[in-house]
């Protein structure tokens, strides 16, 4: 697929999926960690024991009961998956959950001589786990809010990975284990989102949506040459849309004055004047330097909204004040920060496209998929 990008488009017009940068990020800082790879794989031996074993699983559920939980509130370990984003985090997280009682159920199959019953891990290495999970759960917050299809998400790629790296690096270990993995994450997130080869900032369509949201702009933007070039891109848009404008206008009022005297029709110098005016337009726009222009500078330096606010609800307020940067929004803010939306479109169409309806035609299919897209709150 990102070759079909590449070949078709250009390679500045690809948008890596970063739900899937991120966990490729992640599990790089695990592999890294060679003091955390033993104690995750302890407690995978130990989850799939329990998956295996129906005694076992039973006996998990049976102390739970005792606790008092409901069959719905009655929790399973989860096993930990490659494919699966974040599942390292999941296993680890439920199994923190569980461990008391995972701990009871191991201690009781050894004193009945079960031969295959996998070792309980230590107290130093579940507080590890502990640390790690700590770690690891903002990672996990932001992949489920990035992962979203109901609101603007490619906005957001550059806010999070700052907002990422500066609450990870704040947060203090109470482990060697999790400290080298606190560094290991660090680490990655600087190789892969503000190296040379991939900084996310250097992206023209994550840089411009970031900075046409109104709740980010400038502020999460850690060099100032990125956001010069941003605004250069922009201001550049907005340009080419005066100048269109502006010979369009010229057309329009060349032809109401040939309707109006045929004098003015044939007056060389009345061309010289609407020049003149056009240019000096321009000047008073953008500057006499070339510098941003009037209206793009006014939407800088205007405070940022909410963070809670819809970018796009808020530029429909803005509208009538920046029109020009209104357009360019729409066309930027509307793109999907990760694949995920459109794996789920796919999801939907091989469930309603199946071998029993092979008969369904492209253009109803089309249309069969858009109306299951659709919240329930519109039918």
């Amino acid at each position: 697929m990102k070759k079909a990008v590449y070949d078709t488009f250009g390679s500045n017009k690809h948008v890596p999926c970063f739900a899937r940068s991120l966990n490729l990020m992640i599990q790089d800082a695990i592999s890294s960690t060679q003091e955390l790879k033993p104690i995750i794989q302890k407690v995978k031996r130990i989850v799939t024991f329990f998956k295996c074993s129906v005694n076992a699983t039973h006996a998990l559920k049976k102390l739970q009961r005792q606790e008092g939980k409901t069959e719905d509130k009655i929790l399973k370990l989860k096993q930990e998956c490659e494919t699966r984003w974040n599942s390292t985090f999941l296993m680890l997280s439920r199994f923190l959950q569980l461990a008391n009682h995972v701990s009871t159920v191991l201690i009781n199959n050894s004193i009945l001589g079960s031969a295959d019953s996998p070792e309980m891990i230590s107290r130093a290495e579940l507080k590890a786990i502990e640390d790690a999970c700590e770690l690891l759960s903002p990672i996990e917050l932001v992949t489920v809010e990035i992962s979203g299809e109901k609101y603007v998400t490619c906005s957001k790629i550059i806010p999070i990975v700052n907002c990422l790296m500066v609450t990870i690096d704040r947060l203090i270990p109470k482990t060697e284990v999790s400290a080298s993995l606190k560094q290991n994450i660090l680490n990655q997130i600087k190789r892969r989102f503000y190296s040379e080869k991939s900084n996310i900032e250097k992206n023209r369509f994550l840089a411009i949506s970031t900075l046409l949201d109104p709740r980010y702009k400038k502020m999460h933007f850690q060099s100032i040459t990125t956001v010069s070039y941003a605004q250069t891109k922009v201001n550049k848009l907005m340009k080419e849309m005066f100048e269109s404008e502006n010979k369009n206008s010229q057309k329009n009022n060349y032809s109401e004055s040939n309707i109006e005297s045929n004098i003015k029709k044939h007056n060389v110098c009345n061309i010289h004047d609407k020049l003149m005016t056009s240019r000096s337009e321009n000047l008073d726009e953008f500057g006499e330097n070339g510098g941003l222009s009037a209206e793009f500078r006014q939407y800088l330096i205007s405070p940022v909204v909410d963070r809670s606010e819809c970018p796009l609800k808020t530029w429909q307020r803005l509208r009538a004040l920046h029109p020009h940067l209104y357009e360019i929004a729409l066309k930027y803010l509307v793109i999907v920060g990760t694949s995920v939306p459109c794996e789920r479109l796919f999801s939907k169409a091989g469930n309603i496209i199946t071998e029993k309806r092979n008969r369904l035609k492209g253009k109803r299919a089309s249309k069969i998929i858009f109306l299951s897209s659709l919240n329930k709150e519109y039918w």
